[in-house]
Formats: C-alpha cells, structure tokens, sequence
C-alpha cells in the first residue's frame, strides 16, 4: 500500500511541474486563454501608467455589494487601441491597492482576487472592462494586465490582435489559409460550444460543414509546442468535444503517441462526426470566466507487489 501512495504522490508532484512555470499565485485561477481574454474585455489597449490620482474613488466592487472598497485610479496614456475605443489618449484604471503591511504579521492576500499594484511608469497591455457604476475601467484579475517586460509581449499583443480580429465572425476564419487563424477560430468555437457542463446538459449537432472544418483545423494546428498556462492546446480542445465513437488514448502514458493518435483519430473522422453544441441544462459558469487548464495526462505510478 505504501508504494502505491508513493506512486500517486509521484503523480501529483508531474502535476505540480506542470503548473511551475507560472506564478504561485495562478495556481488558485487559472487565466484564460488569450482569446478568450480578448473575447471578455470591453477594452484593450497598449499603454504606459503616468499618473496616479491624489484622490481615491469608494465604490461598490460589484453590483449590489453591501459596502464600499477605495479605488486607487491610474492614468494610462494609450499608444495603441486594439479593442473597443477610439481616439482615446488617456484611460482611468482604477484598482484596489494591497493593505499596508502590518509589522510582525504575514502579508495579506485577497482570496480570489490578484490584482496588479500598478505604479507610475509600469507599461504594458491591459485587458479592461468599466466599473458598473463609476467612470473608470477595471483590470480586477492579475492576468488582465500583460507587462511590456514580458519577453512574450510582442507575440501577447500580436494573439490579442488576431483574437478580436477573427472574434468578429470566427466562422469566416475557419476558411482561412492560416493554419494560425484556423486554429485560433476552432478554439473560440469549441469553448462557445462546449462549455464545462453538468451531466445533464442538453445539445444540438452543429452545422457538419463547420464541424469539419473546426476538427480539421485542429489537425493543421502546432501540437509540438506544450500545452501551456492560459494558453489553448490542440489536445485540450479534442477531449472538450465530448463523446467520441471508436477513441481509446494509447496506454503506457507516451505523449507524442497520444497526439499522435488523436490526429489520426480526427483526421479519419472530420467528415463524419459532428461536434455537438450545448444548449442548456448543467452549465457550470460562463464560457469566457477563467477555468483551469487541463494538464496533459501523466504516466500511471507503477505498482509493485509487497513481498
């Protein structure tokens, strides 16, 4: 018994290498994929923090909140509108600033919520939505704020781009002869399709053209490259297609084998399966709030017998 919960526990640390890449604190909520960001925020813009308003702003957090939380505003000077405004110079960001520290006692953390202390000269990308009552926009989770010194930026902003640009008709972009916008299309489609459901849900067949196109594009897509925190990854999206006839993962926990054969698997059967669309009963939240990121499947701990 003993080396069987040794094995398990080898299993749970893979687990844990997985999510290593990624600040501690993304363990507790995991960020969107980037489309899916883009797809959530109102606005997003590319821009640097000059200014930070001697006044703070006591709103409500959220509609119908039974008290106030004192706001700190941030003036951002936009040098690039990606979504949602237009000739706009400057934006209002308001945030929650962390409590001051308390000599002798551990830091304070917000449970659910990771906001950016954002400070004079801090640039970046921010995904922004407006407060509900106040005239100021809102980046309320750590990841809806990309900072320039990310060695990923230009490739962040570049995503963001082709995101709102293929979530105004995703269905033109599967047509695409960018094996890129192809993928990144099947992936909006699959996760408003296929959001994560109760077992009683209720769902309708989609189009079989577009459903051989969004499998076909997942075919076209870079399986080499890992899954990745808050990114999506063709294999994510395959097991988000549901029941699938004559699918077995190949056992012995090899990788590549198992991309391998999911390929193969959706390459045999584009034209005949049809992805199937939720429509109602069992919906666990909604399609573009943050959700963990599957990890790849992990090898089985090896059980030996006790002498």
């Amino acid at each position: 018994m003993r080396r069987v919960l040794c094995g398990g526990a080898l299993a749970l640390s893979g687990l844990a290498l997985l999510a290593a890449v990624v600040p501690a604190r993304a363990l507790v909520i995991a960020p969107p994929p980037g489309p899916m960001r883009a797809a959530k925020a109102e606005v997003i813009v590319v821009g640097r923090i000059i200014a930070l308003e001697e006044k703070d702003v006591s709103a409500p957090q959220f509609p119908k909140a039974t008290q106030n939380v004192n706001y700190r505003i941030a003036v951002v000077t936009v040098s690039e509108v990606i979504k949602g405004v237009k000739e706009t110079k400057t934006i209002r960001l308001g945030f929650i600033p962390p409590p001051q520290p308390v000599k002798g006692k551990p830091p304070f953390i917000r449970p659910g919520r990771f906001n950016v202390n954002f400070t004079v000269g801090q640039d970046g990308m921010f995904f922004l939505t407006k407060h509900h009552q106040e005239k100021f926009y809102i980046a309320p989770m750590y990841f809806d704020f990309v900072n320039g010194d990310n060695p990923n930026f230009k490739n962040e902003v570049r995503q963001a781009k082709l995101a709102v640009k293929i979530g105004n008709n995703p269905q033109a972009a599967l047509k695409s002869k960018d094996n890129e916008e192809r993928f990144f299309a099947a992936a909006m489609l699959i996760d408003k399709y296929r959001p994560f459901v109760g077992p009683q849900a209720k769902t309708e067949a989609i189009p079989a053209e577009e459903s051989k196109l969004i499998l076909t594009a997942l075919v076209d897509a870079d399986w080499k490259q890992g899954p990745g925190f808050g990114q999506f990854h063709p294999y994510n999206l395959f097991n988000r297609l549901g029941p699938k006839e004559g699918w077995t993962p190949p056992q012995g926990g090899n990788i590549d084998g198992i991309y391998t054969a999911a390929k193969e698997w959706l390459r045999k059967n584009a034209g005949t399966y049809r992805i199937q669309r939720i429509i109602g009963g069992g919906t666990t939240g909604p399609n573009t709030g943050p959700r963990p990121i599957r990890p790849l499947p992990l090898p089985a701990p090896k059980v030996e017998p006790i002498n």
